[in-house]
């Protein structure tokens, strides 16, 4: 809610556009009418700035910010920053599940800065964790788990709900099942590559030789589905998510790959829509 105080607030009359973002930044350091002025100013010098209500008695700013404007959380603290005064930050540490390699990096760090609020994101990926800085009440835990997930990836915990070592020893029996799950899949998959290249051979079996090959290859498809899709569910689980960013990563890659060299590689050669979609598939990887 916007607040009006006829002596200690100042406030922009500007027409606020449907689609607008709120913020509420917490302000140090005003002490009289003419601060409140100094820092209205200062916000509403940033572009994208709609309006912005400034209140010395609850030592915040409300700033509205346009819809589709790049102005974030960053740049108003850098303006407030300026104009000589502070604005009250927190910051959280969470532990991330899922990261495999630089790119995962990018991702989970952008889809946190994309939160309104957030002026810091740093993502470590050798010790699975990041830390948000960001406007103290501007963010909460459930948003954070939301921008983590929508990326495809996992909140494990945020630092501070347990102690140290329960904590140590969650992420330890996470990881044994995580290494427990891998090795089923990985067994399986080994099983049932044997069981199709062993199927493989029937042609030299006198009795099998009438099968056609068509045929056989859909028997040979419907074994494999099921153990690519399974086993390699975590790949297309990372590539949607970098799907839903506009990015790439490595499962990108490795989803792209497996898809081309199933479904796509086998098709006719002499079909022109065939070829077409193999081409871009190709050129994809």
């Amino acid at each position: 809610m916007v607040e009006t105080h006829s002596h200690a607030s100042e406030t922009d009359s500007t027409p606020v556009n449907h689609g607008a973002v709120t913020l509420n930044v917490p302000i140090t350091g005003m002490t009289c009418a003419a601060c409140v002025l100094h820092v209205g100013k200062a916000l509403r010098s940033v572009e994208g700035v709609e309006s912005a209500d400034v209140s010395l008695a609850s030592e915040t700013a409300n700033v509205i910010l346009a819809a589709g404007t790049e102005a974030n959380a960053d740049d108003l603290l850098a303006a407030v920053r300026d104009a000589g005064y502070g604005v009250t930050t927190s910051i959280e540490r969470i532990h991330v599940g899922g990261m495999t390699c630089a790119s995962c990096v990018n991702h989970v760090g952008r889809a946190l800065r994309e939160l309104q609020g957030v002026t810091r994101a740093d993502v470590n990926l050798s010790t699975e964790t990041a830390e948000i800085e960001f406007v103290s009440g501007s963010v909460g835990r459930r948003e954070i788990r939301d921008a983590v997930s929508g990326a495809g990836y996992e909140v494990v915990s945020f630092e501070g709900d347990r102690d140290a070592e329960t904590e140590f020893e969650e992420a330890r029996a996470r990881r044994k099942a995580d290494l427990d799950s891998l090795r089923l899949r990985v067994i399986a998959s080994l099983v049932a590559a044997a069981v199709i290249m062993a199927a493989m051979q029937y042609g030299s079996i006198g009795s099998l030789k009438h099968i056609d090959p068509t045929a056989a290859n859909y028997v040979f498809l419907l074994l494999a589905a099921p153990i690519q899709f399974w086993a390699g569910a975590r790949f297309y689980r990372g590539a949607w998510g970098a799907l839903k960013h506009r990015t790439t990563n490595m499962n990108t890659l490795v989803g792209l790959g497996h898809l081309r060299r199933s479904f796509i590689q086998p098709l006719p050669r002499y079909s022109d829509r065939y070829s077409k979609v193999r081409w871009f598939l190709m050129r994809a990887e």
